[in-house]
């Protein structure tokens, strides 16, 4: 057995022991629930909301995506959930469901299809999945003296086409620590729809970037790195928080952040975001105080009336660098009941109560329902 097997083997023993435990020692009228470390701060507000209205007592255990889905296959957690795409792979055993993907459809009586769905417990089947919410990703920088607002104006990655292997390239380069400023600059002039002279490239130091990227086991750098293609990370900075990746940043790096962290990019950081396939998320830099209701920067139809807003552009997948929050469970267990109020409440609630409305908005999330989405 080689050592990299021994120590896989031993992460996953671990791993399972710490469910095993966790069973022993919370109380047993307890609701068990687990998974994404990036979900944590939601299902704590979450679930503590829900005890105030019904008693009823969910416990969130944050140990990672996969940790939710092993949990759910083997007993452990009733819910568990993952902050990244669900796929037919996602599950070693069992099977999903079969029914098809169903989205949120609002009536006149308020109700959606989705919850109208869960709420029918003798027709579920196997294993289902719930979209919930939906995470965007934002590319971050701080530039180095000499570089011109022109070069952060056109800065653009592109992922959404076939050929993406020009960006897949540069962000690759940056993570191996082997990019400079000013060869970001020149990728910035190449890439342009807007001229750009070569005396602004010149004027851009040639020091190294510094990259920065999430610890192993993060929702957000499993989404970063699924959507860029730039699995290895070698060279990097690890830092363990969004918090602290903005500190990291700050002090002249390169990284990414959640959609939540947008407000902490002002003047005074010095910290500036990417265009990601033509789109640039609006923000306090640029965008002002009311950044929040200004619309998106389109750098593909430049002086475009009628744009979206953040929230609007994320929804529709206008801005497709994002990650959804996603809750999975077996229609078989022996507290369906339970587990389906719960996601009831949650995609319910979230519509009809100011308080849910603003957790929701305190994250950062943007509401989006769809069960099944592997089926889609």
């Amino acid at each position: 057995m080689t050592k990299k097997i021994a120590i896989w083997l031993s992460t996953i023993f671990v791993l399972l022991a710490a469910l095993w435990i966790w069973t022993l020692v919370i109380p047993k009228n307890s609701h068990i629930l687990g998974g994404s470390t990036s979900v944590n701060p939601l299902m704590q507000k979450l679930t503590n909301s829900y005890y105030k209205d019904t008693k009823k007592d969910f416990v969130y255990n944050s140990t990672g995506s996969q940790a939710g889905v092993v949990g759910v296959q083997n007993g452990s957690y009733e819910i568990g959930f993952i902050s990244k795409d669900v796929t037919q792979s996602t599950l070693t055993t069992g099977e999903w469901t079969e029914a098809p993907a169903i989205f949120d459809e609002i009536n006149e009586s308020g109700q959606s299809s989705v919850a109208q769905a869960l709420s029918k417990t003798d027709e579920l089947d196997k294993t289902l999945s719930l979209e919930f919410a939906v995470d965007a990703i934002a590319i971050i920088y701080n530039p180095p003296a000499g570089w011109d607002e022109i070069l952060s104006q056109n800065l653009n990655f592109i992922f959404a086409k076939k050929d993406q292997s020009n960006s897949q390239a540069m962000l690759q380069k940056i993570y191996d620590n082997k990019c400079t400023w000013r060869e970001l600059a020149d990728f910035v002039k190449q890439n342009s729809s807007q001229p750009i002279d070569q005396s602004v490239v010149d004027k851009v130091p040639n020091s190294r970037i510094l990259p920065i990227t999430r610890e192993d086991g993060s929702g957000t750098r499993d989404a970063f790195s699924t959507l860029t293609g730039v699995k290895e990370m070698p060279s990097a900075n690890v830092v363990n928080s969004n918090g602290m990746m903005l500190q990291m940043v700050a002090s002249g790096g390169f990284g990414y952040i959640s959609y939540a962290f947008i407000p902490s990019i002002t003047k005074d950081t010095g910290i500036r975001l990417s265009a990601v396939d033509g789109v640039r998320l609006a923000n306090p830099v640029d965008s002002g105080d009311d950044w929040e209701n200004a619309p998106i920067i389109d750098l593909n139809n430049p002086g475009s009336e009628d744009l979206p807003t953040n929230e609007e552009a994320i929804h529709d997948q206008i801005y497709k660098f994002q990650r959804p929050f996603i809750a999975i469970f077996n229609s078989f267990h022996k507290k369906i009941n339970d587990i389906t109020d719960f996601l009831i409440w949650i995609i319910e609630e979230s519509r009809t109560s100011g308080l849910l409305e603003e957790i929701f908005k305190q994250e950062g999330l943007i509401r989006k329902v769809v069960l099944n989405p592997q089926n889609k």
